[in-house]
């Protein structure tokens, strides 16, 4: 898969993409049952991390609207129990 500036893109972060966004992807795409297993536990993985940027003294949390922390919380929460 190639990136935006030429280079050969090693990670996606499919969090950033929007929370409704990620299953249609996941449907358009071709993956092994493995490939789809790791998305899930990174998908943990990055919503985790963008849940401590988001919160108070990390970089996101001043750069977001107000609720995005909590929103964020929820959000691991529900793909924790999933």
């Amino acid at each position: 898969m190639c990136c935006g500036d030429g280079g050969v893109c090693q990670l996606v972060d499919f969090e950033d993409c929007g929370l409704s966004d990620v299953e249609a992807l996941l449907t358009e795409v071709s993956l092994t049952a493995a490939q789809q297993a790791r998305c899930a536990a990174y998908r943990k993985l990055f919503a985790t991390s963008w849940l401590v940027m988001l919160l108070p003294g990390n970089p996101g949390f001043r750069r977001n609207p107000v609720g995005s922390t909590e929103d964020q919380a929820l959000h691991v929460l529900d793909l924790l129990d999933g």
